[in-house]
């Protein structure tokens, strides 16, 4: 089972990828991080590969610029 402590390593991790501090990323970050609390609330024997291959890499930009405006990027 996930803990909340691996979730927000993982949101972390996205924030990174960030532009930090604009209203949009906040908002994506806060939405990405109630998905994926939900997405492990319904599947409790998922791990972190599972979360994953649900919700992407934190790494991956591409994945990032169809979520939100190019502006918010880095």
């Amino acid at each position: 089972m996930i803990t909340q402590k691996q979730i927000n390593k993982y949101i972390k991790d996205i924030k990174k990828e960030l532009l930090y501090g604009t209203k949009e990323s906040r908002q994506f970050l806060k939405e990405l991080k109630q998905n994926v609390t939900d997405y492990v609330e319904e599947n409790q024997n998922a791990d972190m590969a599972q979360v994953t291959e649900q919700f992407g890499k934190p790494s991956l930009k591409p994945i990032l610029k169809n979520a939100m405006p190019s502006s918010s990027l880095i």
